[in-house]
């Protein structure tokens, strides 16, 4: 994704057209910005899987502009919630956008799977008992068969996936949180590197 860093575009814009020093301090602080902003949406992120953790990233486009970013395939859908629970902030209206045109992917087995890989990771659906209906111990109850357990979990999961598709997940934002908790102090360190920088004091003559 790609943010915008409002109040600071247009010296941006400007520090770019000239090789300065100033260019280069201001470009180490965004990049110990984006590093800051990967840093906390990892620690931020739901850790039901691994390659959302994995997926956040930084990268360098060019001088003076950083992306950052979470390539697994649910990522927005973990940040912004699916169905009728979808909370998607002013900033981010953009990059939501483009993830409506992208192409579907996966299918309802899959989709059953991995929530059944889920339940296993958060102990979901616990053991299911049998009452032993005949013998000695009569009226007791037992450890239901494997195939019992293993129905038995194929239908909760079932139950979880069509509530999941029926009303939608909430949002378990990630990434602009950890944008927003990084913005302030960055706009901040960039206008004291300006305004300090022989460049701006020569401009404001």
């Amino acid at each position: 994704m790609t943010l915008k860093l409002e109040g600071v575009d247009g010296v941006l814009k400007e520090i770019a057209r000239f090789r300065t020093g100033i260019k280069t301090e201001v470009d180490d602080l965004l990049q110990e910005a984006a590093n800051e902003v990967v840093t906390r949406a990892k620690l931020a992120a739901p850790s039901n899987f691994a390659e959302l953790k994995n997926s956040i990233q930084q990268k360098r486009e060019k001088s003076l502009k950083y992306l950052i970013f979470a390539n697994a395939y649910h990522a927005p859908y973990i940040e912004f919630g699916t169905r009728g629970k979808v909370s998607i902030p002013a900033e981010m209206q953009e990059v939501a956008a483009g993830v409506k045109s992208r192409e579907k992917r996966g299918n309802w087995e899959t989709f059953v799977a991995d929530i059944k890989v889920w339940m296993k990771k958060k102990g979901v659906g616990g053991t299911v008992i049998a009452q032993v209906k005949s013998g000695k111990r009569k009226g007791q109850f037992k450890r239901a068969s494997k195939k019992a357990q293993s129905d038995y979990i194929d239908n909760v999961a079932f139950l979880i996936a069509r509530s999941i598709y029926k009303n939608g997940i909430s949002p378990q934002p990630f990434l602009y949180p950890s944008f927003l908790s990084v913005k302030g102090k960055l706009i901040n360190d960039i206008r004291v590197a300006v305004e300090k920088s022989p460049w701006w004091q020569n401009k404001s003559k």
